[in-house]
């Protein structure tokens, strides 16, 4: 994702990430909706964001911007976290 990456890679939970994409799509204009997956692939914590902006000018903006792709019509992007404990589970997004 470019620069955004880079922001996004120092993240450590679902709510810092969430946070961080509203900061850098701001000036882009509303999220409506931000979703994410957290995962772990070989030992590697990531989060899979899904989100969808106010239009679809707006998330060409942000594509452009950001170099971000598009999955089902959402917004996409795959950031490796920071590191946690490594026998940590990974919490499930569905019980937040």
């Amino acid at each position: 994702m470019g620069q955004a990456s880079e922001h996004l890679k120092n993240c450590a939970s679902v709510g810092d990430v969430k946070r961080e994409i509203q900061m850098l799509c701001a000036r882009f204009g509303s999220i409506l909706r931000i979703d994410v997956l957290l995962a772990r692939r070989g030992g590697t914590r990531q989060a899979m964001c899904f989100w969808r902006m106010e239009s679809r000018e707006r998330e060409d903006e942000v594509m452009s911007e950001f170099g971000v792709g598009r999955f089902g019509g959402d917004l996409v992007v795959i950031v490796d976290l920071e590191p946690t404990d490594a026998h940590q589970p990974v919490p499930s997004p569905f019980l937040q």
